[in-house]
């Protein structure tokens, strides 16, 4: 039992470092990026406002040029992947949930880690579909776990970005107000990215 305590102890920092160096690769290439977007084919370079972060994954860019900054944006992705598998992996344990909460958590967070991390493919929808539904399926379970053990602000703050990501894929598979999900889907990344990172420092914290 002492083994698995002390590993508890060390997987948020994983998590917590992963993110991080994701956020500054993605932010470096965005340097590199031609330019172009759905919505003006011939700007120059990326705009946080009107491209979508998976852009800079392309093997061309929205202006034809070819991406420049994917090689560095899937080695984000990787460190992305990888880290919050760990937290989904690591998570259940540390909220002492039973053996099937356990089980689906830990499956359902990783297969959403496993598709998003494909979504550089030609097969983007069917991928950004699969890891949203599987991820979906992980937060809300384990926010429904903060809520039955008392921890209302990891539930609200959780059941916030629910509600982001449900309004990011209505807009999309509605093509309602598509120029403003740019933005929205940004808002939503740092806001679960927020959310995680607090769950770890939390944990951290706990010590459980």
């Amino acid at each position: 039992m002492a083994k698995i305590v002390r590993h508890k102890n060390h997987w948020p920092i994983l998590t917590l470092t992963g993110i991080f160096v994701y956020l500054i690769l993605y932010f470096i290439a965005s340097r590199y990026y031609p330019g172009g977007s759905n919505f003006d084919k011939s700007q120059v370079g990326f705009h946080w406002l009107t491209n979508y972060w998976c852009e800079l994954l392309g093997e061309y860019s929205k202006n034809g040029y070819i991406n420049k900054a994917r090689p560095i944006a899937l080695v984000g992705m990787i460190f992305l992947s990888t880290s919050i598998s760990v937290f989904w992996i690591q998570l259940p344990n540390s909220l002492a949930l039973n053996n099937i909460s356990n089980r689906i958590i830990q499956t359902c967070g990783v297969l959403s880690m496993v598709f998003f991390s494909l979504i550089f493919t030609d097969f983007h929808d069917l991928f950004i579909g699969l890891a949203v539904f599987f991820g979906a399926i992980a937060f809300i379970l384990t926010i429904y776990s903060f809520y039955q053990k008392g921890y209302s602000k990891m539930f609200l703050f959780g059941s916030l970005c629910l509600i982001l990501v449900a309004f990011n894929n209505l807009m999309y598979l509605f093509d309602f107000q598509l120029n403003h999900l740019p933005i929205l889907q940004k808002i939503t990344f740092i806001s679960i990215f927020i959310w995680i990172e607090s769950i770890t420092i939390f944990i951290s914290k706990k010590r459980v």
